[in-house]
């Protein structure tokens, strides 16, 4: 197979993607147009991946990640958990935060009960391919299957039941709100509706509305109840409307008229477009390599990240789009040193661009806040908190923690999809903002005359650190990739020719990071002065080449043995809760393929018997397989990162 491009000079980690016989042409500007090879190729390899329950999900409503199976379209989210006699399907949706804590919040959930099949065995497959989950439960000679989806194209969720065998039975269908307790609900005698609330209902708090019926069988309602009876031999399918105050504010009778007149032949139609949908999504590019467990979990990090984000949507926080707790950690807002930022990097080195279309908009919409923020703090330009929520909100994490690089964090994403693209309408949105945060650094860098160089000071790499944590070599490699960014976005527009002179100036002067002697071997240090090296399971030790890009292909032999070093010491990020989103893919092109692998297949054991990594972290926790040219032209090879996804369906 071969592989082309039509690229300028990509810097920084940006580069085209290249994996084992792939075809892929990239066309600037957007994603690459894939041809009907990588097509059929994707779509064979994706379809021989599916997770499988053989009893319950259990880890559900910790607010962290759940190990249920899990579904969306970019807006709506639902994870499945629960046996046939009380099956839950959690409702998320991106857009239902609150509008006084400016946490996310559930939005409801709807319960299956077939009571009948109480004891009933329990088989639950998660098809990625067609993005749907299908469900076995026997007891004696009776069966009952089902198959569920989130519509692609429609804030529609479906459930079909399917019974063979045995006697009648009646199967409840409740409808709850966020916490599990009752909607108001009302019906009109075909649909069930029950209405809810973000947090207290206040006045700009959203509201939603779930409307519910069934096609084929009989049905009753009573309160928030619908009963569904369904003969041996027959299907019957529920049909569930989701709108919320966001979408329209006419919520209420849209959701009731998405399934008022529904026919089976309707649902037909949109199962059709829905897998033609993820049809499309999966011929973007494609991985096959002989790891197959890695490439499971590849393409199993793909379907989450596609089910999570979308373009003209709510960009997903901390938990996704799976919300199924009042108070999920961290109030799952956008958190700004590295896990809102990650998940998108997966997007642009594989193909799917329009997955990172919902990223940009929290960031720009905080930017008054932000530089409200610099100048209490007597700066210019911007400065971000470790956590923000939509609509220029910050949440539960509202202090800067003594870090100044979140802003340079959030703008890797920026870069890096001008770099992947070269598309100047993307620049001219967000290039206004990447100015603002240059100003900052313009101002806040000092100048150390006695070593003509441009200083970091009091800047933790990690949370909190106090003064003094001088140049933090984690927010050199940002600061360096910031004003790269700059410099390629304003020679491509044409515009601020004289600024840009500064930029090269900081960039040419920039302090490079500080080493010193480790377990006898030369290493990076964190800061050149404050913390040294922290191996916690972390890796801002690492971030420095990734996303930084301080260190690449094409730099000198001292540094590129100084980075194997610091890697090699991180013998805890291999593992840790933190690090693989960027460590394995700072690891992998310094000579540490070995142990990256060893490390990736320790962590998809470690998942394969839990069914989720379920540690902190979360929608940052995808696996990426990347390729990233550090410097100067172009220069294409394999980086595989790590993680397994906090939340994963593929088991």
């Amino acid at each position: 197979m071969r592989h082309t491009a039509n690229v300028r000079r990509l810097r920084g980690p940006a580069a085209v993607l290249l994996l084992t016989a792939a075809l892929l042409t990239v066309i600037r500007p957007g994603a690459a147009a894939a041809d009907s090879a990588t097509a059929t190729h994707a779509t064979r390899i994706v379809g021989q991946y599916t997770g499988t329950w053989n009893s319950p999900p259990s880890n559900l409503s910790t607010g962290f990640t759940q190990d249920g199976p899990m579904m969306g379209n970019g807006d709506v989210g639902v994870v499945e958990g629960g046996p046939i006699t009380n099956q839950t399907f959690y409702v998320g949706k991106n857009d239902f935060w609150s509008s006084t804590t400016h946490a996310i919040k559930p939005l409801g959930r709807v319960v299956v009960s077939a009571s009948g099949l109480s004891g009933a065995s329990y088989n639950a497959v998660q098809d990625i391919k067609n993005a749907e989950v299908r469900g076995t439960y026997t007891l004696g000679g009776q069966t009952l299957r089902t198959a569920s989806w989130v519509d692609a194209n429609w804030n529609l969720f479906v459930t079909s039941f399917t019974l063979t065998g045995g006697a009648t039975q009646n199967i409840g269908i409740t409808l709850q709100n966020g916490s599990g307790g009752t909607p108001s609900a009302s019906n009109d005698g075909r649909v069930l509706s029950g209405d809810v609330q973000a947090d207290t209902g206040g006045a700009g708090d959203p509201r939603a509305r779930m409307a519910a019926r069934t096609i084929g069988g009989s049905q009753s309602i009573s309160g928030n109840r619908l009963t569904l009876t369904l003969a041996p031999g027959t299907t019957s399918t529920l049909v569930v409307g989701i709108q919320s105050s966001i979408d329209t504010g006419s919520y209420q009778s849209s959701a009731v008229s998405m399934v008022t007149n529904l026919t089976q032949s309707d649902v037909d139609n949109h199962n059709a477009s829905h897998r033609s949908w993820w049809q499309n999504l999966w011929s973007q590019s494609y991985v096959e390599i002989p790891d197959k467990a890695i490439e499971k979990s590849w393409y199993g990090s793909l379907y989450l990240l596609a089910s999570s984000s979308r373009t003209g949507k709510f960009a997903p926080g901390l938990w996704g789009s799976w919300i199924d707790k009042p108070d999920m950690a961290w109030a799952g807002d956008y958190h700004t040193n590295y896990n809102y930022e990650v998940p998108f990097y997966a997007a642009l080195a594989t193909n799917h661009v329009d997955q990172a279309a919902a990223y940009d908009k929290p960031v720009l919409d905080y930017q008054s806040r932000g530089q409200q923020m610099a100048g209490q703090n007597g700066f210019t330009g911007v400065l971000y908190p470790v956590g923000i929520s939509p609509g220029g909100t910050e949440v539960c994490c509202a202090s800067l923690l003594n870090q100044k690089s979140n802003a340079a964090n959030l703008a890797s994403d920026m870069v890096m999809r001008f770099e992947y693209t070269y598309d100047t309408n993307y620049a001219n949105q967000v290039y206004p903002w990447l100015k603002q945060v240059g100003l900052f650094w313009q101002n806040y860098l000092t100048w150390d005359a006695s070593r003509n160089r441009y200083v970091i000071t009091n800047d933790a790499p990690h949370e909190g650190q106090a003064y003094p944590q001088t140049n933090s070599s984690m927010s050199l490699g940002l600061v360096h990739l910031l004003f790269q960014g700059l410099i390629d976005m304003s020679t491509t527009l044409n515009v601020d020719t004289t600024t840009r002179a500064t930029w090269q100036n900081i960039l040419s002067h920039l302090s490079t990071p500080a080493t010193f002697t480790r377990n006898g071997q030369t290493v990076v240090r964190e800061t050149e002065v404050g913390s040294d090296f922290i191996d916690d399971g972390n890796d801002i030790a690492a971030q420095f080449i990734y996303p930084g890009g301080l260190v690449g292909l094409d730099s000198s032999g001292t540094d590129l043995q100084n980075a194997r070093n610091t890697i090699g010491q991180l013998g805890n990020a291999w593992h840790g809760g933190n690090a693989p989103c960027t460590f394995y893919p700072a690891a992998a092109p310094r000579g540490a393929l070995s142990p990256m692998r060893a490390g990736m297949r320790s962590r998809l054991a470690h998942r394969a018997d839990a069914r989720s990594a379920g540690e902190a972290g979360g929608l940052e926790r995808y696996d990426e397989i990347r390729s990233n040219s550090s410097q100067g032209p172009m220069a294409v090879r394999l980086a595989m990162s790590a993680a397994a996804p906090a939340f994963s369906a593929v088991t």
